[in-house]
């Protein structure tokens, strides 16, 4: 917990309880979460509006991403490694997200004079790891 508390104050955060369980949950799964999902990880105990608070907090110091899935559902994810504006592809059926590679720099070229505030990059499907077990059910049930 204290490479957690560590990475909040790098962050210019504050280390208290709640913070540093959203993003052990964030931290320890390739899943993105929503708000009723991150709630119902804490039995519902804690406020949804704090939760929200939290998950604000940590976006606008950049240490998570919040894109909106394809049911118009905010979802946030901890992924370190991207810092550029890119899409994501979430499996329907597993759930994980994966971040695809930046964005062309002639779609950034276009875009230099404008203030970009928000931006949907979503694909949405079946994941090759969840096609795979799919396919391997299949081949088991042949006779």
């Amino acid at each position: 917990m204290e490479d957690l508390a560590k990475l909040l104050r790098d962050h210019g955060l504050k280390a208290t309880r709640l913070r540093l369980m959203i993003l052990k949950i964030l931290m320890g799964s390739r899943k993105s979460f929503s708000v009723p999902e991150l709630g119902s990880r804490f039995r519902y105990q804690e406020d949804r509006v704090t939760i929200y608070r939290v998950l604000g907090d940590f976006h606008s110091h950049g240490l998570i991403e919040r894109f909106v899935d394809i049911d118009g559902i905010g979802r946030y994810i901890y992924h370190p490694e991207c810092s550029a504006l890119h899409p994501h592809f979430r499996c329907r059926n597993c759930g994980t997200v994966q971040g695809l590679p930046e964005l062309p720099e002639s779609y950034m070229a276009t875009m230099r004079d404008c203030l970009v505030e928000d931006a949907v990059l979503l694909f949405s499907g079946t994941c090759n790891d969840c096609l795979r077990r799919a396919s391997d059910k299949a081949i088991n049930r042949v006779p």
